[in-house]
C-alpha cells in the first residue's frame, strides 16, 4: 500500500477503481535522491580525503501521474478544487509493504487539466522531498533519568504539593541515566533528546563512541531544551528558539545503518528532570 496524503486529503496507490484520487506508485519507485560529494581541496593548505560523513544526498524530485474518480461533473469540480486547495502543498507520502510502515514529507505541487472528465480525469503533479530520507512510522522511546534524581513509587515532592512527573513504577519506570537506541535502516540516521524538568547549570548526553552534545545553557521547567540529531538538521532548541550557540561540544550523534548506540543523560548540577530520546528507522 502506498499513500499520498495532502492534509486530510487522502490518494491513493490502489488501482481499485474507487471513487477519489489515485496515483501511479511506479513514478514514486524512481524517486531516488541524487548524491552531492564533495571534492578534496587542491589549493591553500593542501588536500584532504573526503570522508563519507561528508557526502551529501541531494532532494528526492519526482513527477507523479494520477486521475481522479467521480461520479458527476460537479462532484469532479470539487474534487479536483481540494487537490489544488493550495499552492506548493505540504505531503505526507506513506510506503507499506515488504514489512515496512515509512513516510517521506514534502511538497506537491498539482497541476490543474485543461478538461475536466464527469468520470475519470488525468491530472499531473510535481512532489519534492527536501529531506530524501524515508523514517520509520514505529518510534523507539526512552526515558532517561538524571543521576541525583529519586526513583521508586510515587513521588510526591519535597514540598507535597503535588505528583512529579515523569511517574515512576520502580525499575519499570524511567530507562537509568542511558539506554541503547536502534536503526534497522540501511542509512544513517541520528536520535532527537529533549530534556524536561529544572537543571539550571545545563546538561552533558553523551554516546557509547565517546560523542559529547555540552550544553551550558539553563533548562528551565516548561521550557525543554531538544537536541535534534537528524541529518540535515542538528540543531538545539527551546521554545522554538534556536540555542545552539550554547554548545561548548557539538559532537552529534549518528546511528549507524542497521546498528545502535548507547546515550548517556549527566546533569551538570543537581536537578530534577529527564530526557526523552526518540529514534526512528532511516532509509533511502
Amino acid at each position: 500500500m502506498t499513500e499520498l496524503y495532502v492534509d486530510d486529503v487522502r490518494i491513493s496507490g490502489d488501482m481499485d477503481g474507487k471513487l477519489g484520487h489515485h496515483f501511479v506508485t511506479s513514478d514514486l519507485l524512481n524517486m531516488a535522491p541524487n548524491d552531492t560529494k564533495l571534492s578534496a581541496k587542491t589549493v591553500g593548505h593542501g588536500s584532504w580525503r573526503v570522508r563519507d560523513d561528508d557526502v551529501r544526498r541531494g532532494q528526492r524530485t519526482v513527477g507523479v501521474t494520477g486521475w481522479t474518480m467521480a461520479e458527476s461533473l460537479d462532484d469532479m469540480e470539487a474534487r479536483i478544487t481540494e487537490l489544488e486547495q493550495r499552492p506548493e502543498q505540504h505531503v505526507r507520502v506513506r510506503f507499506v509493504g515488504q514489512g515496512r510502515d515509512l513516510y517521506c514529507e514534502g511538497i506537491l505541487d498539482v497541476a490543474r487539466p485543461d478538461q475536466l472528465n464527469p468520470v475519470q480525469t488525468k491530472w499531473g503533479a510535481k512532489l519534492v522531498c527536501e529531506d530524501p530520507y524515508l523514517y520509520s512510522t514505529a518510534i523507539q522511546t526512552l526515558f532517561l533519568q538524571s543521576q541525583a534524581s529519586s526513583r521508586g513509587g510515587l513521588a510526591w515532592g519535597t514540598s507535597g504539593a503535588g505528583l512529579k512527573w515523569p511517574l515512576d513504577w520502580g525499575d519499570g519506570g524511567l530507562d537509568g541515566n542511558s539506554g541503547i537506541v536502534y536503526n534497522a535502516g540501511n542509512a544513517a540516521g541520528g536520535p532527537v533528546i529533549t530534556v524536561h524538568g529544572n537543571f539550571p547549570q545545563g546538561v552533558t548526553l553523551m554516546d557509547s563512541l565517546g560523542r559529547s552534545l555540552v550544553f551550558d545553557g539553563p533548562v528551565l521547567s516548561g521550557s525543554p531544551v531538544t537536541f535534534d540529531c537528524r541529518p540535515g538538521r542538528r540543531t538545539v532548541k527551546a521554545n522554538g528558539v534556536n540555542k545552539s550557540a550554547l554548545l561548548s561540544s557539538r559532537e552529534w550523534f549518528t546511528v549507524p545503518a542497521g546498528g545502535d548506540l548507547g546515550i548517556s543523560f549527566l546533569p551538570h548540577t543537581t536537578g530534577n528532570g529527564w530526557a526523552e530520546v526518540t529514534m526512528q528507522d532511516v532509509w533511502l
